[in-house]
């Protein structure tokens, strides 16, 4: 019992680093690879791609699969302007 009190018997203390953040990557496209679609529901397809209620702003690649369904459509110029610029 009397060696737990000595110096030399307490583990030494090791200095944790944190790991570095990952960097985030963008959760909406650019504008230039992007559309901005229109849906009455929420949609999920398959691949993972995925529309809310209302406008959506998606990539090219997940709008090609979402405009099959009938519930989502493009979005027009005037409704995205008159959307996003309230």
């Amino acid at each position: 019992m009397e060696d737990l009190n000595k110096i030399e018997s307490v583990p030494a203390v090791v200095e944790q680093v944190a790991p570095e953040a990952p960097k985030p990557t963008p959760a909406t496209p650019t504008s230039s690879d992007s559309v901005v679609l229109y849906a009455i529901k929420d949609i999920v397809t398959e691949s993972g791609a995925s529309v809310s209620q209302g406008y959506s702003r998606v990539s090219k690649k997940d709008a090609e699969q979402l405009l099959q369904h009938s519930k989502v459509r493009v979005a027009s110029t005037e409704e995205i302007e008159t959307y996003f610029n309230k």
